[in-house]
This record gives structure tokens, C-alpha cells and sequence, in this order.
């Protein structure tokens, strides 16, 4: 690995950026296992002890997944998302016109009785009973957006 002189980052950001740029070259693409920490360090030129660190990181960024005894692996990407909250589409929409594939986890569903601050913005009388959702969604089966909704039980019944 060519290490810049005039470059005074620590090394192990260098390894870093030299690892994150074999995967954007598809050097190494989502999945693959890296070498052995001996023998990347060698084909580096580099200490175990600044490749680990530098390794450390990656995992920490979720670019690579460590699997003792097993090895480590090049993860997916994250969804990464060009537009802000700001602009007001259905986040389904929002993940689809990106490219990536929207779906949808529930957590948990019960019935509650409203809030009153609730109650105000949904125009439904206080300790009404409405229906809570919470969800989450994903994109490529990544989690992107935790939701609660509440729904009307008058316009939407339950059983």
C-alpha cells in the first residue's frame, strides 16, 4: 500500500479509506470475505494492530461484518436516501423512486384510549379509543424509518 508522507492521519484512517476504496472500485463487492487479518496486513504492508483498527472502524460504520472464528465480510450498503424529510411523500414512494425496495415490519398493534393532545389534531373526542400502529420501514429489508400511527376506529373498524 502506498502511504502518502505528506499525509498525517493516523494510519489506520488511511487503511480505512484504502479498504473503502477497493470496495467502491468492486474490488470487493457485498459479501465477499476479506483475507485473513495476517494476510491482508501483509498484502497492506501494514501492522496487525493498524489494520484491526482500521477494521474496527468499518464494522462500527457497518461496512463490514466481523463473524468470529468465521471471517470478515463486505456488508450490504445502507440505503442512502437523496431527498430530504422536507419534501412530503409517502415514504413508500420515497424508498421506490430511489431504487430500493420498500416494505413494511409491524411491531406492535393495541388499542388505546386517545390522548387529549391527540384527540385535538385528529378532531375525535378525548378517551376515545383508536388504533396504535407501530412499524417500521425498510428499504432492501434495511430499517430506514421507525413509525407510530394512529388510526380513527371510526373510519377504520376494528374487531
Amino acid at each position: 500500500m502506498d502511504i502518502l508522507k505528506h499525509d498525517k492521519r493516523p494510519l489506520y484512517l488511511k487503511i480505512k479509506e484504502h479498504i473503502e476504496n477497493l470496495i467502491d472500485q468492486e474490488i470487493y463487492e457485498a459479501g465477499d470475505k476479506l483475507p485473513s487479518e495476517t494476510a491482508f496486513a501483509k498484502e497492506l504492508d501494514v501492522s496487525r494492530a493498524s489494520l484491526r483498527e482500521a477494521l474496527r472502524v468499518l464494522e462500527k460504520e457497518g461496512k463490514i461484518i466481523k463473524s468470529q472464528g468465521v471471517g470478515t465480510f463486505i456488508s450490504k450498503p445502507i440505503p442512502r436516501f437523496k431527498r430530504g424529510i422536507e419534501e412530503l411523500f409517502s415514504v413508500t414512494d420515497t424508498i421506490k423512486n430511489e431504487g430500493f425496495t420498500p416494505g413494511t415490519r409491524a411491531l406492535e398493534i393495541s388499542k388505546e384510549k386517545i390522548e387529549k393532545h391527540l384527540a385535538l389534531k385528529m378532531n375525535i373526542k378525548e378517551n376515545e379509543e383508536i388504533l396504535k400502529l407501530q412499524r417500521v420501514r425498510t428499504a432492501d429489508q434495511k430499517p430506514v424509518v421507525f413509525c407510530i400511527d394512529y388510526l380513527n376506529t371510526n373510519l377504520f373498524p376494528i374487531d
